[in-house]
């Protein structure tokens, strides 16, 4: 709450100027609101299909490539504070560019959606949005500003620099355009929407023509008889984290459709709200609403106050890399950049990608329970863990799964826990979903727990989704392809960096599969019951040690030895497949092995790191 509330002292003054006889009219801020996905969707202008770019899209967690209504307030949830408001709001996103390569980095940025009662001069009975309608503000083709149309008005610039004022420095006062110079703590892309409706028409083939801008002033003035139903005005501000990277000169940021004067800049709006009747309170009883939503009673008594970090999008995504995750050669789709002028760049493979789900489903039999807390003695789960940099709900289930566990957990963005009991007094009783709010290393857009809270998943009758598949394919003993490489040393930073895992049952043999199988080239088995693997050694860690060190006996095997405190037994694999390429590593294949020792478990060691399914 304290992040919304800093925005709204800092914003909440914006619109209390320019109303009719100087008198405030009634808004409210929906501050700091996250994106719910990042993609290349647009379900008013390319409905059906893959959009032409990058969209930051924030609300209801059923944004799809088509917009529905009746769809969209069926969302599981929204990152907006009321939870009845499903609705969508994008924007064109933002990314920084690198002047010594050209490359794109996607910047992290954030909406503050206003809600204002704007009657103009003659008092207009202000109306909520209709169920079903969508809107468009702003243009994609803009090359030049028109300081007479209303449209070219409704988009602006603020500079923010919280440090130092700059008041009538015209190199800092709100414009048309991106400025010349940095902007310390962010650039503020604002966009008003009309607000006068034709009462007819829920969208249009321009997406624009039945929807108006009054007259006289484009954002308080007179609805026109053609466009008579004065509605309630919306308006956004993205806010672009533009002081987080070095300021190059012109060219330095860039929205997403290749724009980097920022006359391009546009909004999008589909109708979510689950019960427009709020929306009408709002209207007719907030008569001292000044930006805080929580002083309209509509708002207060339904508002969801907790962080909105916990809502995960639900639906499909364009299978492309937007620069989310490291720096990208050119904006997905055909979007060189273009000023708006003279002829608009051209690409030679214009074949849209396909969509792919976003989150990895659960396997078959597997259910999320929710987020629930460690206990303050144990761990909930401890038969079996590991920590890697592709885990998801998943891709952990399916790894209990093949253990034959009933439960799974995911926990601080990249541990896995199974077990078959929960255990040190840990329940089922969950807690409220934010407490999960950390993101999976590999998928910004699936929670995997939080700091010492787990995501629960449970399955009644754990082997059944694994050992029916298809992909099932026996697994000879591999001892024989590696070698021993004695006693080397360990640290806190770990000599082998690519996978790990953990469990009461280790053996050298379990160990060499589990690498094998991520195709590494390198086991080391730790305290007797970690495994450790990579293909080479890392942290200046590794140097060897007496044979002494490394005296603990494996948990699944007493006769064996798997490591001491802060040492590694090593084994070094030499057959012909080992040393399978970086590329190899990352691609996501289902496999199952069957492990050897008690039961030959199931062992899946990756599932889908990036999940492929084509939609269309």
């Amino acid at each position: 709450m304290s992040g919304l509330v800093l925005i709204l002292c800092l914003l909440g003054f914006f619109f209390a100027i320019g109303t009719p006889n100087g008198v405030a009219a009634n808004y409210v801020i929906f501050g700091g609101t996250p994106t719910v996905v990042r993609t290349r969707l647009d379900p008013i202008v390319n409905s059906g299909t893959v959009g032409g770019h990058v969209h930051d899209v924030f609300g209801g967690s059923g944004f799809s490539a088509v917009y529905d209504y009746n769809q969209s307030i069926q969302s599981n949830c929204t990152t907006m504070p009321i939870p009845q408001d499903y609705s969508n709001y994008w924007v064109p996103s933002m990314y920084y560019v690198d002047p010594n390569n050209g490359s794109y980095t996607l910047m992290k940025s954030t909406m503050n959606v206003y809600y204002l009662i704007r009657p103009g001069p003659n008092n207009d009975k202000i109306q909520p949005f209709p169920s079903g309608l969508r809107m468009f503000a702003g243009s994609n083709e803009r090359g030049v500003y028109n300081a007479s149309s209303a449209a070219d008005q409704a988009v602006s610039y603020v500079c923010l620099d919280y440090q130092n004022t700059h008041t009538n420095d015209p190199a800092w006062t709100e414009r048309e355009d991106f400025f010349a110079h940095q902007c310390p703590d962010g650039m503020r892309a604002q966009v008003f929407f009309p607000s006068c409706w034709d009462g007819k028409n829920l969208d249009s083939p321009d997406h624009v023509s039945h929807m108006s801008y009054p007259t006289g002033a484009y954002n308080d003035g007179y609805c026109p008889d053609t466009h008579p139903i004065h509605l309630i005005s919306l308006f956004y501000e993205l806010v672009a984290p533009t002081g987080d990277y070095p300021y190059n000169g012109p060219g330095t940021w860039s929205f997403s459709n290749g724009d980097q004067r920022g006359l391009r800049f546009h909004g999008d709006f589909t109708m979510g709200w689950k019960d427009p009747s709020i929306l009408q309170s709002f209207i007719d009883n907030c008569p001292n609403a000044q930006g805080n939503a929580a002083d309209c009673p509509a708002f207060a008594s339904v508002m969801d106050l907790a962080p909105p970090g916990a809502c995960q999008f639900e639906g499909n995504i364009v299978d492309e890399d937007i620069g989310d995750m490291k720096p990208i050669s050119q904006l997905p789709g055909c979007n060189s950049p273009w000023d708006g002028t003279g002829p608009q760049p051209t690409c030679s493979n214009t074949s849209p990608p396909d969509l792919v789900a976003a989150i990895q489903p659960l396997p078959s039999g597997w259910s999320d329970l929710g987020c629930i807390a460690e206990p303050t003695s144990g761990r909930a789960l401890v038969n079996t863990t590991f920590t890697g940099s592709n885990v998801t709900k998943a891709v952990c289930a399916v790894t209990c799964d093949s253990e034959g566990f009933t439960y799974a957990g995911v926990e601080y963005s990249n541990q896995c826990y199974c077990g078959d009991v929960l255990m040190n007094g840990a329940t089922q009783a969950t807690v409220p979903s934010e407490k999960c709010n950390m993101r999976c290393n590999t998928n910004a857009l699936e929670t995997c727990g939080g700091p010492n809270f787990l995501e629960l998943l449970y399955n009644p009758t754990p082997g059944l989704a694994t050992s029916t598949s298809s992909n099932t394919t026996s697994h000879p003993s591999e001892p024989a392809s590696w070698t021993p490489g004695g006693c080397v040393s360990d640290g806190p930073q770990r000599a082998l960096t690519g996978f790990t895992f953990s469990n009461d049952q280790m053996t050298p043999t379990s160990c060499q599969e589990v690498c094998s199988t991520h195709s590494y080239t390198i086991a080391g088995l730790e305290s007797g019951s970690q495994c450790y693997c990579g293909d080479s050694f890392n942290n200046n860690l590794g140097t060897p040690l007496s044979s002494g060190a490394c005296n603990t006996t494996c948990s699944g095997d007493a006769l064996a030895l798997c490591g001491g405190n802060s040492a590694l037994n090593v084994y070094r694999r030499s057959d012909a497949s080992a040393g399978a390429s970086t590329s190899q590593k990352a691609e996501g294949k289902c496999r199952l092995r069957h492990r050897s020792g008690a039961g030959r478990k199931l062992f899946i060691s990756r599932f889908l790191q990036w999940w492929k399914q084509p939609v269309y």
